[in-house]
């Protein structure tokens, strides 16, 4: 049996963000693992509020279909699709932006004293987050934060 070829990918990536993009999702991550026989495409995905079981399924019905286009192995492959996550730590404006009116902890410095506070975050743009921190709007330059997370992990 012919097995897909991993120069697919660029095409599934692409199948990915189109899929995400029609429900509503922020493509985060796709990577294809293994070889041969039997690959897992694997997709991280998210949104703001989070992922939804339906949102997952969306897109892994659409890249599911475009391998069975492909070539005649595509029942070997195996596709994964996901959120990022509680553990993951928050960096990046589009981390923060993704969390907006989720719970999260964060580890920040203001005017050199270290802080560390929970909120919900509000907001980010143009560098800053804004967190509602015991019902104060709080605007924290990404370039302040030393440390955030959901607070699971904490």
């Amino acid at each position: 049996m012919e097995s897909m070829k991993p120069e697919l990918l660029p095409e599934l990536i692409r199948e990915a963000e189109a899929a995400a993009a029609r429900s509503g999702v922020e493509l985060l991550d796709v990577s294809l693992r293994g070889s041969g026989r039997a690959p897992t495409l694997s997709v991280v995905a998210d949104k703001t509020g989070g992922i939804t079981v339906e949102d997952c399924a969306a897109i892994h019905r659409s890249l599911r279909s475009f391998i069975e286009q492909a070539g005649p192995s595509a029942r070997d492959w195996r596709i994964e699709v996901s959120s990022p996550g509680l553990d993951r730590p928050l960096k990046t404006e589009r981390d923060f932006r993704l969390q907006t009116g989720r719970k999260i902890l964060v580890e920040w410095t203001r005017d050199g004293a270290p802080r560390r506070d929970e909120g919900i975050v509000r907001a980010a743009a143009d560098g800053v987050v804004q967190i509602e921190i015991d019902g104060q709007h709080v605007q924290i330059p990404l370039t302040a934060v030393t440390r955030a997370c959901r607070p699971v992990q904490w």
